[in-house]
């Protein structure tokens, strides 16, 4: 079967009740598979190749007669980012909207120790409690809508608005980094186990705002190869925490547990977006014809579900040791067969920064 792309418009109030769990759930998987491979698909992204860029962007053709676009403006500070002000435009030349700014604070020894939303959004922010079972049906249908584009805009942009960033107890090993949102706050916090410089283990949970404990996500388990490459990160534990269901939302659910199945998916993508990966997807490399710097595949897999990154790396100029190409598969039968999801292009200028990406 053709793999299924995020569609930006779906869903919408005029779809019928059977309609809208199979749509969700499709949208829900294209941000789940977006976030696990670092790339959405068919979004592209172009930048000066300077070493302090004073904005990327990321656009969206498709075959669409005008261009939507995110962007990031950025403002740089002895090296090092700043601020970084994400916004959103629907198309060409038209009004830019924006999360707000993200403010950095690094230390002396260039270790980044904190960041800071403020400001107020002039785009739509992801909502955690929506949709809910007491919503009017039409505002169902929105707060979805909203949510889903909220989401994949912070995957195009690789960060969740709102959400502050903060090391505790060490700098360069610390034991803990925090994700904080709100009053309370709101919280996602991982602790950190450390050996030669590395990290062995992460153990993930989340605390609702005003709160006073933690329920259990997962632990990630890192393992390296003597030259310190990683070659696998594989997830354990029973999770206490509702997370990202493959299978849902169904039809064959009745009305409130769609719209709770919707909204645990939802939170389940905020908090992978937070954490760099979707939880219980293992990551593991296979060198083929490739080394053990440069190897040949990515796996992600999550028992039978699998995605596989096929890399072509770069042999002179400024693609020396960096990733030309990666053609992304999916698998629903632990790789017997695959769907191509697409191969993302990426050119360098002369000193190896990225300069553009380009879906084929």
């Amino acid at each position: 079967m053709a793999y299924d792309k995020f569609i930006d418009s779906s869903p919408i109030n005029d779809d019928t009740g059977d309609q809208l769990p199979a749509l969700v759930e499709k949208n829900l998987q294209a941000l789940r598979d977006g976030l696990n491979m670092g790339h959405l698909k068919e979004w592209e992204y172009s930048a000066d190749g300077s070493s302090a860029p004073a904005d990327v962007s990321w656009s969206y053709r498709a075959g669409l007669p005008s261009v939507e676009s995110a962007a990031q403006d950025l403002t740089w500070s002895g090296g090092h980012v700043a601020t970084i002000i994400p916004k959103w435009q629907a198309e060409s030349g038209g009004t830019w909207y924006t999360y707000g700014t993200e403010t950095m604070t690094w230390d002396a020894s260039d270790n980044l120790t904190s960041t800071t939303w403020s400001g107020s959004p002039t785009l739509i922010d992801f909502e955690d409690g929506k949709p809910g079972n007491a919503d009017p049906a039409l505002q169902t249908v929105d707060y979805i809508r909203e949510n889903l584009m909220s989401l994949r805009d912070c995957i195009v942009f690789g960060a969740m608005n709102g959400w502050d960033y903060r090391t505790w107890v060490g700098v360069e090993e610390p034991q803990y980094i925090t994700w904080e949102k709100g009053v309370g706050p709101e919280r996602v916090r991982t602790t950190l186990t450390w050996s030669s410089g590395r990290v062995d283990t992460e153990y993930w949970q989340y605390r609702p705002a005003s709160a006073t404990g933690y329920t259990y996500l997962g632990t990630k388990t890192y393992t390296y190869d003597a030259d310190s490459n990683v070659v696998s990160a594989i997830w354990s534990g029973t999770p206490t925490y509702v997370g990202f269901d493959d299978d849902k939302p169904i039809n064959t659910d009745t009305g409130n547990t769609v719209l709770t199945d919707i909204k645990n998916n939802l939170q389940g993508l905020r908090d992978g977006i937070l954490y760099g990966s979707m939880d219980f997807w293992d990551y593991s490399k296979a060198d083929g014809t490739g080394t053990a710097e440069m190897p040949q595949y990515y796996f992600l897999k999550k028992g039978a579900l699998w995605l596989r990154a096929t890399n072509t790396w770069g042999a002179s100029g400024g693609e020396m040791n960096n990733i030309s190409s990666q053609e992304w598969d999916y698998s629903e039968d632990s790789g017997s067969n695959y769907d191509e999801i697409g191969t993302i292009s990426t050119t360098y200028n002369a000193d190896g920064y990225p300069t553009a990406t380009t879906w084929s």
